[in-house]
């Protein structure tokens, strides 16, 4: 008996390792500490000690095929790397390279969650991440930072890609030091919660938020992604959903227009503040930088490079990129 109580404490404890992990990676992905440029998170912490807590479970588990392949495409690529970059490789590189070859095990951890607790972690970031991106814009990003929490200690943020030249609008970044960086998770996390059939009243308000610090990231080719996307995903959100799914949504479509009416007569400045920002960040930005921050010369040069590559230089760049 006493064993048997002894495994499920051993369980509950792994299991919540697993949870304390998925949570700090959610809301708090830059808390703790940068040495020599070297960050040292909360959430690196936490994996490892989930990783090894949690060992000789996952090592029981059947691994796909794809996996496999998955890890050997890595783990070449990366000694091809390290080997044609010898005299220049550094500890960030080194960093860099043992994240991305333990990255998928990121997946064997998340199969401990089922559908209903994944749905509270997504929802609860969601929650978090939007809200306090809407803090950062009301009172600003550096005025709310709290060191070794929302940005790592020995980083600034006067040295992050939040301020846009000329302009002097912020990428808000919420707790991910970069907009950029917010963006991805918060589509993802907004596309899981709307293919959830059984939506609950929070999950509903995460994505409300979440796309409010989407739209607050300041990520242009993440807003144009969703373009191109919402029509499918509110296509497939309807087709799918029940009658009150359906009300629920018809009403906060409906909402929308109201809100925007009665900010701009009880806080037109706010209201002003928050348009303006908008159309400067994504609209105004846009017109006076037609190469999105040189992204497509850049993707011009790298295509114009490839097709001049033999078949030689092909296998090299397929393992280990363009030098």
């Amino acid at each position: 008996m006493n064993l048997l109580s002894n495994k499920q404490n051993d369980a509950g404890v792994r299991d919540k390792l697993i949870f304390l992990f998925a949570v700090v990676s959610f809301c708090f992905p830059k808390a703790g500490t940068a040495t020599a440029g070297l960050p040292l998170t909360v959430s690196m912490f936490l994996f490892l000690s989930a990783l090894a807590a949690n060992a000789r479970e996952l090592s029981k588990k059947q691994f796909t095929l794809a996996y496999a392949i998955l890890f050997i495409i890595m783990g070449v690529s990366s000694i091809i790397t390290v080997l044609l970059n010898l005299g220049n490789i550094t500890a960030m590189n080194i960093a860099y390279i043992l994240v991305l070859l333990s990255s998928p095990l990121t997946y064997q951890l998340g199969l401990k969650f089922d559908l209903s607790q994944s749905k509270i972690i997504v929802s609860a970031a969601l929650i978090f991440l939007g809200s306090f991106s809407l803090v950062q814009w009301i009172f600003g990003v550096r005025e709310t930072a709290v060191a070794g929490l929302t940005i790592a200690f020995g980083e600034d943020y006067a040295k992050k890609q939040i301020i846009r030249e000329g302009i002097g609008i912020s990428k808000i970044p919420s707790t991910y030091q970069n907009g950029t960086l917010l963006a991805p998770f918060l589509i993802i996390g907004i596309a899981f919660l709307l293919e959830i059939k059984n939506k609950t009243r929070s999950a509903y308000f995460a994505i409300v938020l979440g796309i409010i610090g989407l739209i607050l990231s300041g990520s242009r080719s993440s807003i144009f992604a969703v373009v191109c996307i919402l029509p499918v995903l509110l296509f497939r959100v309807i087709k799918r959903a029940q009658d009150r799914q359906l009300r629920l949504i018809v009403m906060a479509f409906s909402l929308l227009p109201t809100a925007v009416v009665l900010l701009a007569l009880f806080s037109n400045s706010f209201l002003k503040g928050l348009t303006g920002y908008i159309f400067e960040i994504y609209i105004g930005f846009t017109q006076s930088d037609t190469t999105f921050s040189g992204r497509t010369v850049q993707w011009t040069d790298f295509i114009s490079i490839i097709l001049t590559l033999d078949t030689g230089g092909l296998f090299r760049f397929m393992f280990s990129g363009i030098p």
